[in-house]
């Protein structure tokens, strides 16, 4: 879309045929010499604002090199509702499978303002009829286009990856429709704006700043990468601020192309953007390493204002690239600490085997901190699950996309502190692990005792989040969650209406789950507004 992308054919891993020996690489470089010689020409020492947008074919990749301010995230631009996208149609046989069902999303949603548009699609701010007040990001993918097979397969790619990730530093997946002309992901959204935009507008950060924000990165990479996860654009544009807030939680988004990776496995697509893309990549036989590398290039970037590899032409970048031709030139170098610049020099490391990993990052000197903060009295609100019911853990789980919470920094520092292993979910061992490092060892069996759940019950992000939440905003909040589950506007929720539901959010209800949760409905086989506020207030 907007952002800079590289939307790949080939396959994703070695188990795809391979390139016949000593063609590929030379054949690439010369590709890359005939494509990139012939543009405008990137100015060494160019402040970041100042690059304009550029297309360029990258060997069998289309590649849109853009650093300006033409985005498909949420940065705000006005614009007009949905449209028809144009009649010229392009046939595709990609499937999105039995989950995604036919549905107006102008019956759940008022659309409003575009926010970004790009080569794929368009994102727009929507805002719920169940609650008005609430906002949300709407990607919108026309099925007539004629880059519909590429748009279809990065949905389905975003899609996918969104459905199995929950962390308190990644755009939150809310649930999906498709309508005769377009697929649409909702997801929330992020109103600070764009990281790109902030260093465009500052120059560059204080040292202190960039510290925080790469921290919390590297923690959001590290939890990626351990789900078997590998980003492959990670770039200032793919960053997001949840608020405006001088200290507000970053949110990574854009996962067009993140793709599953085993152990022992290489990628063979060349995906990325041009500045921060790895050596490893433009060689064609790559893996979760390239995503440090790009961290390396965003570190830099921020502690400079400029990327660490520029010249007069993408040839010689790429040359640069290659061979990890860097420094630490200019004024704006003398007042960052020696630390700083360890830190990048150890992750732009040509040698992915040499390069550290997201682990050996995250305990380096210059980021590793005590920064975490744990709170008892958020801790105590997780008696809230009960005894795990499983009607009120779906009901928990969603909660957080209905409240407007502006407690996401306590909350995230707690669920971080607890979770000092980067798993992605939270138990009670985990908790008194932490109480007691903590110095909290008076309380840790009074407040384990105050939970009902099993001592194997796993917590994840979002219903931890939902658990804890602040007890007036969720009274507040009742009726809008109540409502998103009246699909029907009838006053009730019924199994059909929650199957509808968790239809449009990807979930998939087992027969043994629905039989769980069967029990929670009336005799009438529906549940009214008092018993539901039952359920998620006790």
């Amino acid at each position: 879309m907007g952002q800079i992308v590289c939307t790949c054919t080939k396959s994703e891993n070695m188990s795809s045929q391979k390139t016949p020996p000593g063609s590929s690489k030379h054949e690439d470089e010369q590709e890359l010499e005939r494509n990139y010689t012939q543009l405008p020409l990137l100015r060494a020492k160019t402040p970041v604002g100042s690059v304009k947008k550029k297309k360029i074919k990258f060997n069998d990749c289309h590649v849109s090199a853009r650093l300006d301010s033409t985005k498909d995230s949420q940065s705000g631009k006005k614009g007009s509702p949905i449209k028809s996208p144009a009649q010229k149609k392009t046939t595709s046989r990609l499937s999105f499978g039995s989950s995604l069902k036919q549905e107006d999303i102008s019956k759940v949603y008022s659309i409003g303002e575009i926010l970004g548009a790009g080569k794929f699609g368009t994102v727009r701010l929507a805002y719920p009829y169940s609650n008005p007040h609430l906002k949300y990001a709407v990607k919108s993918i026309p099925k007539n286009s004629e880059n519909i097979i590429f748009g279809k397969h990065e949905f389905r790619r975003e899609l996918s990856i969104l459905k199995r990730i929950d962390h308190p530093n990644i755009i939150r997946f809310n649930e999906t429709y498709q309508d005769e002309h377009y697929y649409h992901i909702v997801t929330e959204y992020c109103k600070g704006g764009e990281l790109y935009e902030k260093v465009d507008q500052l120059g560059s950060l204080l040292e202190e700043d960039a510290k925080c924000i790469i921290q919390k990165l590297l923690y959001t990479v590290d939890y990626l990468h351990k789900q078997g996860i590998c980003h492959r654009d990670l770039k200032p544009e793919n960053i997001l601020f949840y608020n405006l807030e001088h200290d507000s939680e970053i949110k990574l988004i854009d996962f067009g192309h993140s793709a599953v990776i085993k152990e022992e496995e290489k990628f063979r697509s060349r995906c990325g953007t041009p500045l921060y893309i790895a050596p490893e990549v433009l060689e064609g036989e790559y893996d979760q390493s390239c995503d440090l590398w790009s961290i390396g290039v965003i570190t830099y970037l921020l502690l400079s204002g400029i990327p660490p590899f520029i010249d007069d032409s993408y040839e010689k970048i790429f040359a640069k690239i290659k061979i990890g031709k860097f420094a630490f030139d200019g004024d704006y170098w003398k007042g960052i600490s020696e630390e700083a610049k360890d830190f990048i020099t150890k992750l732009l490391v040509v040698d992915p085997s040499e390069r550290i990993t997201s682990k050996e990052a995250i305990n380096h000197k210059w980021i590793k901190s005590d920064q975490k903060k744990l709170s008892l009295k958020t801790l105590y609100k997780l008696k809230r699950l009960g005894n795990c019911d499983p009607l009120k853990l779906k009901f928990l789980s969603i909660a957080p996309n209905m409240i407007k919470s502006d407690q996401i920094n306590k909350t995230n520092l707690t669920f971080k502190a607890i979770d000092y292993d980067n798993s992605g979910w939270i138990s009670k061992e985990k908790i008194k692990h932490v109480l007691e490092k903590y110095g909290y060892i008076q309380y840790s069996e009074k407040i384990l005792s105050e939970f009902e759940f099993r001592d194997d019950f796993k917590i994840p992000y979002s219903l931890f989040a939902g658990a804890i939440s602040d007890e007036i905003r969720l009274k507040d909040s009742l009726y809008t969650i109540f409502n998103y589950f009246d699909v029907e506007n009838k006053g009730r929720i019924t199994p059909g209406n929650l199957k509808k539901v968790f239809r449009r959010k990807n979930i998939t209800i087992s027969p043994d789950e629905m039989a769980e949760i069967l029990p929670c409905f009336n005799h009438e086989k529906e549940i009214k507004f008092s018993q539901f506020k039952a359920i998620l207030l006790t």
